[in-house]
């Protein structure tokens, strides 16, 4: 019967044809289902075997649901036990791939380590042929000194003229060779043909001017900053040569000014360096300082020269910086630098500004006079 297998069509007796039959009968004879009349004997045979299909149609779908349930739980089972038979092998596989980055990554390690002793080595192999370099530099410049010695010009007045472009304005550190020979490094403004020794320079205090006499006869400080030439080249530069001062001045207020003398000149060791100065330029505004210091000797806090025979101008007033000291100054120009311009002891030009007003900045520069 298509109603007796798994999967078919429901046992219902309201669908089923004989219980169809059944109740067309009752419909045909009148009998009621509450009637007390006892059903005939086929009657009852048919009923036994509809409650018989009944059973066999529950019977059959219990058997097809416990089957479905045994199918499940065997695919399970198969699952599981599939998983388990190559839980080993993936574990194989990940321990394999996790070995692979690893060796991959110590690899990378070693070749980096070996890089970084490369690239070390080529550094230090760098930094000795950077030496070496640097010390054949040395000897080349040594060696062009020697040779090219005689080509140096006398001070930087004989630089400008032999400019190419005699109009430029140049400002830098050249070498020269002063009259009964040596060189020196000094600072050059060079401008239309005419060229301007630095011989001093004070603008920011960097440089200290408290120096001993040996000091002060040799020279300090940076050309290309706050320095002092020194007394041996000043006194070579104009032994030969009566030559001009110029002196620019600038104090705190940013108020600027100027001073020139036609004539100055420097003694030698012997006479301590003593200073002649003079013919004062008439349109040069801020007084002539200088009068008081023509003819005296250098003096420093460690050699004393000065008229002032109870004290060390130098060591007293002057912050221990060496000048052409009388008893004792109007002109300093190597006192100690102040930060504001109050304070005693400083830069100072006087009659410009009191010995008492510090100034900012003072510049000396010489060259040979042409007439």
């Amino acid at each position: 019967s298509r109603n007796s297998g798994c999967g078919g069509a429901s046992a219902d007796p309201s669908v089923h044809p004989q219980l169809q039959h059944q109740q067309h009968h009752h419909r045909e004879t009148g009998i009621a289902a509450s009637s007390n009349t006892p059903p005939p004997p086929q009657h009852i045979a048919r009923m036994r075997m509809l409650i018989t299909l009944l059973l066999l149609g529950f019977v059959s779908q219990s058997l097809c649901a416990s089957t479905d349930t045994e199918t499940r739980r065997a695919r399970t089972l198969t699952s599981t036990r599939s998983l388990s038979s190559s839980g080993p092998e993936i574990g194989n596989k990940m321990e394999q791939q996790l070995a692979a980055i690893l060796a991959a990554i110590s690899s990378s390690n070693e070749k980096t380590e070996r890089a970084l002793a490369e690239l070390k080595s080529e550094m230090s192999l760098v930094k000795a042929s950077v030496s070496s370099t640097q010390e054949q530099i040395k000897l080349i410049r040594q060696d062009s000194n020697l040779m090219l010695g005689s080509m140096f010009q006398p001070s930087c007045d004989e630089i400008a003229q032999n400019l190419n472009n005699p109009a430029e304005t140049l400002v830098g550190v050249y070498t020269i060779k002063p009259p009964n020979g040596g060189t020196a490094q000094v600072r050059c403004e060079l401008n239309r043909s005419v060229g301007w020794t630095i011989i001093l320079s004070r603008t920011d205090g960097l440089q200290p001017f408290d120096k001993t006499y040996a000091e002060y006869q040799k020279g300090f400080g940076n050309p290309s900053g706050e320095h002092w030439i020194g007394l041996d080249v000043l006194h070579r530069l104009t032994s030969t040569k009566t030559h001009q001062l110029r002196v620019l001045l600038e104090d705190f207020d940013g108020k600027k000014a100027w001073v020139q003398y036609n004539k100055f000149q420097v003694g030698g060791p012997e006479d301590k360096y003593r200073l002649n100065v003079g013919d004062y330029e008439a349109d040069s505004a801020i007084g002539d300082g200088l009068e008081t210091h023509n003819g005296m000797p250098f003096s420093t806090y460690d050699q004393d020269s000065d008229k002032k025979s109870e004290a060390n101008c130098a060591q007293m007033f002057g912050g221990r910086g060496g000048w052409w000291y009388n008893s004792c100054y109007n002109v300093l120009p190597t006192g100690a630098y102040r930060k504001t311009g109050k304070d005693w002891g400083g830069v100072a030009w006087w009659p410009w500004r009191d010995v008492k007003h510090s100034l900012k900045a003072i510049t000396l520069m010489i060259r040979p006079r042409d007439y």
